[in-house]
C-alpha cells in the first residue's frame, strides 16, 4: 500500500484510531512491531536497526493533540524507512503500517512482507477502473461527509465507540448528534440506489468512491442478498476498496448469526495471505464469523492452519485476537490466547483426522 500524500497516510491510521490519550512532553510512546512471513528478517531486527526512527514515528502519533501539525513529518519519516526497508533483503514487496487503538496508547507496526521466493503470495487482483460515475442522491458524497466528520469528532475524542447498531454494519454509528441526521438518509435511499451503487463499487475511478458505496451497501437489509454483491470485489485492485469489502461482508456475517450456504471461502482464506494488514485483518473478521459451521471449519484447518499460527503469533491486536477468536470458534476449546503449542496439536489432530477419512 503506498501513501502519496500525508492525508492518506493519515486515514489508514486514523480510521483505525479512536485514542483520547496524548502523550506528556518527553514521554515516549510504547511501540511494537511485527514481521509478517518473511525468511529474511524478524521483528528483533527492525528494532534494533530502526529502534530509533520507529520511536519518533510512535511519538508523532503518541502526541495526539498535535498530531495534525507533525503529519507531514510522521509521513516523511514513515516513507524514508520504508526506503530503507527495501534494501535490508530480496522482497517482491515490503511496507510499514501502523495503528493504534481504542483506550490504548501504544503503537503498533507492522511490517509487511513478501520475500522473493514467496511471489506467488501476490494475487493477480482486477485492473484499476477508469470511469466517472453517477451518484445516486449523493449517498456517496454523503458519506464521506459523514466519514470525515466522525473522523474530526474522533480526533477530538468526542466520538465514542458505537454502542448499538440496527444495520448489518455500522463504522462509527449515528448515536453523535453530528452524524444522527445521516442514517435515515442511509436506511432510505441506499435500497433506493442499490443497482447504481454497484456500478459505483464496480467502475468507479475514484477508489474511495468505490469503498463509499460498499459501505453503503451495508445498509441493505437483506444480508444473504448483501454477501452476494460483494463477495466478487474482495479481488479489487484497491486496498482501500477490499478492506471495505471484507470488513462489511464480515461484520455481516456476524450480525445475521445464521449459516451462509455458498460463502466463496477459498477466497476467505486466500486473503487470509494477502500482502497487507488490512486484508489480513478483514479476511480473520469473516473466518471468525464462519468458523463455527463444520463444512467451512473444515476448509480453514486444512487449508489456512499455518496462515491462523501466523496471525495468531502476531502482537498486532487486531490479527491475533481474530486469529483466536476464529480457533475458539472451530474448536471450542479453552486454550490460552499464547498457548501456541497446545492450538498448534490441535489442528495437527484435526488434519490428521481429516486425511484419515479421505484415505
Amino acid at each position: 500500500m503506498l501513501f502519496k500524500t500525508s492525508c492518506q497516510f493519515l486515514l489508514f491510521v486514523f480510521v483505525m484510531c479512536m485514542s483520547v490519550f496524548s502523550a506528556q512532553a518527553g514521554e515516549n510512546t510504547p511501540y511494537f512491531v511485527d514481521v509478517y512471513r518473511s525468511r529474511q528478517i524478524n521483528s528483533e531486527q527492525i528494532i534494533s536497526k530502526f529502534g530509533k526512527q520507529l520511536q519518533e514515528i510512535a511519538n508523532i502519533y503518541g502526541d495526539r493533540r498535535n498530531l495534525e501539525k507533525n503529519a507531514l513529518k510522521a509521513v516523511t519519516l514513515k516513507d524514508n524507512l520504508d526506503k530503507q526497508l527495501k534494501k535490508l533483503g530480496d522482497f517482491s514487496y515490503i511496507e510499514l503500517s501502523l495503528i493504534q487503538y481504542p483506550l490504548n496508547r501504544k503503537i503498533y507496526f507492522t511490517i509487511d512482507v513478501i520475500d522473493k521466493i514467496d511471489q506467488n503470495r501476490l494475487p493477480h487482483f482486477t485492473s484499476y477502473p477508469h470511469h466517472s460515475v453517477t451518484d445516486p442522491y449523493n449517498l456517496v458524497k454523503s458519506w464521506r461527509t459523514y466519514e470525515l466528520t466522525a473522523m474530526r469528532l474522533s480526533w477530538n475524542g468526542d466520538l465514542k465507540q458505537v454502542k448499538s447498531c440496527s444495520q448489518l454494519h455500522c463504522v462509527y454509528g449515528f448515536e453523535h448528534a453530528d452524524l444522527k441526521k445521516y442514517e435515515n438518509i442511509f436506511d432510505t435511499k441506499v435500497p433506493k440506489s442499490k443497482s447504481q451503487l454497484i456500478k459505483v463499487l464496480r467502475y468507479d475511478k475514484d477508489e474511495y468512491n468505490r469503498a463509499a458505496a460498499a459501505y453503503l451497501l451495508g445498509h441493505l437489509r437483506n444480508g444473504q442478498e448483501l454477501i452476494s454483491i460483494l463477495k466478487p470485489y474482495m479481488w479489487q485492485s484497491s486496498s482501500a476498496v477490499r478492506n471495505a469489502v471484507m470488513r462489511v461482508m464480515g461484520v455481516a456475517l456476524l450480525n445475521m448469526k445464521a449459516t451462509h450456504p455458498d460463502f466463496p471461502i477459498k477466497d476467505a482464506v486466500t486473503a487470509l495471505d494477502f500482502p497487507t494488514l488490512t486484508d489480513r485483518n478483514k479476511a480473520l473478521v469473516i473466518l471468525s464469523a464462519l468458523a463455527n459451521q463444520p463444512r467451512y471449519a473444515k476448509y480453514i484447518i486444512q487449508h489456512a492452519s499455518d496462515n491462523l499460527m501466523e496471525e495468531l503469533k502476531q502482537v498486532q491486536l487486531n490479527v491475533h485476537g481474530l486469529a483466536y477468536d476464529t480457533l475458539r470458534n472451530m474448536s471450542h476449546q479453552k486454550y490460552g490466547e499464547r498457548d501456541y503449542a497446545a492450538w498448534e496439536a490441535w489442528l495437527a489432530k484435526k488434519k490428521q483426522e481429516y486425511a484419515k477419512q479421505q484415505s
